[in-house]
């Protein structure tokens, strides 16, 4: 009997430990919880998790200009591993946190190349300008505002960048360069893409001509003449009597048509690429600059406008069209300044001097939710142990609190070191459902969310099982799991 009772005894024991096993094998120790993103003193927005700093030479800014559409190009793998594969997340804003304006030219997230252009409010000609560019948001939006960078003086602006077809302008006014003939798209540009001009094909209707202001004007263009023909023209309208408005090229020189004045030469042509600019001021005066350079100044009879604008020729001769590479094209009624015209050439000409980018900054992240693992059910008035666990993204130490869920709290505790497992005692003195809930903290106070237990403390204090009871219980069981009978001998 008594024998009969031990080996009952023993197999109810291993019941007991089979289902205790079970109850805490489903206490995951898998951290599942994604940290949260926290927002640091000058962090811009708490849902982007990466910037960059961007310093903006002084001393390629020549003087202090206001609302200037900057060129940012940036090359890194930090990109590619960490902005959306569109580029929609990217986001400029000042050193101070406002956000600005920006288009993105060209994207290519296989190797993180970013051309894009920020209106910057104020640049400085005698202290560095600082910006921010932020990503690393996987959720948001189409952050451009394409039309806000170019301000309301820019008549049409043309990056020359479509894959086909028509060109299309960035600003307000929505401009269309209509294609006529035959033309090669996304070449390698001056800056991103370009379109390539084989003597057979142009843009018809770029700017309508009473949109330019030949008294206050500025024309900017950058062109790569293949010196393959002895007259292109690359920019402008028919040539009529006296009203000659073009940009040109002949085998040694560059030329300008202005009112009265026919192919004029300024400079030394070559098969170089050239940022020819144009400023035209009142009395229809046009100063001429290559690559900033100041070349002359023309002073036309008033005149007016006989046709619409073209990018890759002047007339519609095909003796006149233009061989070789156009772009960024831009039409302001406003002759700027030389400063600006300037500052323009020396920031698309070599934007890895005008600008530098610092290292990339993560955002302080808070450490994940503590996973916490212990008994689900016990006794009350007796002590149980549990363990808590938590990561900190950027790997520092970290404290937790700790709330029992009747009424106990423990204060924050610590340093431990992240993915440390830690130990803590607790006793509940009544019976009850609980839920223990603990977080964590960062040494620079950034919070986690909660991690939760739900723990019973059965009402009864102990289990007292009479002999019949645990016979019925094993008779049962026996004829459920024949191999219990055969070892309890049942």
């Amino acid at each position: 009997m008594k024998n009969n009772m031990l080996k009952k005894t023993m197999v109810f024991g291993i019941i007991i430990l089979f289902v205790g096993a079970s109850i805490v094998s489903n206490v995951s120790s898998e951290i599942k919880n994604v940290p949260k993103l926290t927002i640091s003193d000058d962090w811009w927005d708490n849902e982007w998790h990466y910037r960059k700093k961007i310093t903006i030479d002084h001393n390629y800014v020549d003087d202090n200009l206001n609302s200037f559409p900057v060129l940012v190009v940036h090359i890194s793998s930090d990109l590619a591993d960490n902005a959306q594969h569109d580029g929609d997340d990217f986001v400029f804003t000042t050193n101070d946190g406002i956000k600005l304006n920006h288009e993105i030219e060209k994207y290519v997230d296989s190797y993180g190349e970013l051309v894009a252009w920020v209106n910057v409010p104020s640049l400085s000609s005698t202290v560095d300008t600082s910006l921010y560019m932020y990503y690393g948001n996987s959720n948001c939006a189409n952050q451009q505002n394409s039309e806000m960078v170019w301000d309301s003086n820019y008549q049409c602006v043309y990056h020359m960048n479509e894959p086909s077809g028509h060109i299309y302008d960035s600003t307000v006014y929505e401009n269309i360069g209509i294609k006529q003939g035959s033309l090669s798209y996304q070449a390698p540009g001056k800056v991103g893409y370009c379109v390539w001009f084989s003597g057979n094909g142009y843009f018809d209707y770029v700017l309508a001509k009473e949109d330019l202001d030949t008294n206050d004007a500025c024309i900017e263009i950058w062109v790569n003449w293949d010196g393959s023909s002895p007259c292109d023209g690359y920019f402008g309208w028919d040539t009529t009597n006296d009203n000659r408005f073009y940009f040109s090229v002949n085998p040694s020189h560059w030329n300008v048509g202005w009112g009265n004045l026919y192919s004029q030469e300024i400079g030394t042509s070559d098969s170089n690429w050239h940022y020819m600019s144009f400023r035209a001021t009142p009395g229809e005066v046009l100063d001429v600059y290559i690559d900033t350079i100041y070349q002359t100044t023309f002073d036309s009879i008033p005149f007016v406008g006989t046709s619409d604008i073209r990018i890759g020729t002047v007339e519609l001769d095909s003796s006149y069209y233009w061989y070789g590479l156009i772009d960024e094209v831009r039409v302001s009624n406003s002759s700027r300044t030389q400063a600006w015209i300037s500052t323009s050439f020396n920031n698309q000409n070599d934007p890895s001097s005008f600008m530098s980018f610092g290292p990339e900054e993560i955002a302080s992240l808070a450490p994940s939710a503590p996973i916490i693992n212990g008994p689900l059910s016990g006794t009350a008035g007796k002590n149980y142990s549990y363990t808590f666990v938590s990561i900190d993204p950027n790997d520092d130490d970290v404290f937790y609190e700790i709330d029992w869920g009747d009424g106990d709290i423990d204060p924050w505790d610590g340093p431990y070191e992240s993915n440390e497992l830690i130990s803590k005692d607790h006793i509940w003195s009544e019976q009850g459902e609980f839920t223990i809930k603990a977080r964590a903290k960062d040494v620079n106070d950034n919070i986690g969310e909660w991690g939760t237990l739900e723990v019973t403390m059965p009402k009864n204090k102990a289990f007292n099982f009479s002999f019949n009871l645990l016979s019925w219980l094993f008779e049962r069981l026996a004829r459920a799991f024949p191999i219990l009978g055969h070892l309890s001998g049942l």
